[in-house]
């Protein structure tokens, strides 16, 4: 758990949503809380984009699937 600590808050989300069924739903609603509590959007896609250059190609997928979700290319329901 300290290994967890160590990283920033959106590492973390995608560490903690990578030991979930659905991986990319858990990094999406992590996302959708940060950006209800006011968190701008062009900064997380900002920081998806360079945490795509530290993860592993599963962890990149997830990536790719979540920035869809935010730019609204994925099932309207999903869309952030």
């Amino acid at each position: 758990m300290a290994e967890i600590a160590l990283m920033t808050p959106l590492r973390q989300q995608l560490k903690l949503a990578m030991n979930t069924d659905q991986p990319a739903l858990s990094l999406r609603n992590a996302i959708k809380q940060s950006l209800d509590a006011g968190s701008d959007r062009a900064t997380i896609v900002n920081d998806l984009h360079q945490l795509r250059g530290q993860s592993s190609d599963h962890e990149e997928d997830v990536i790719l699937e979540v920035l869809d979700f935010l730019h609204g290319w994925g099932h309207p329901d999903l869309k952030l």
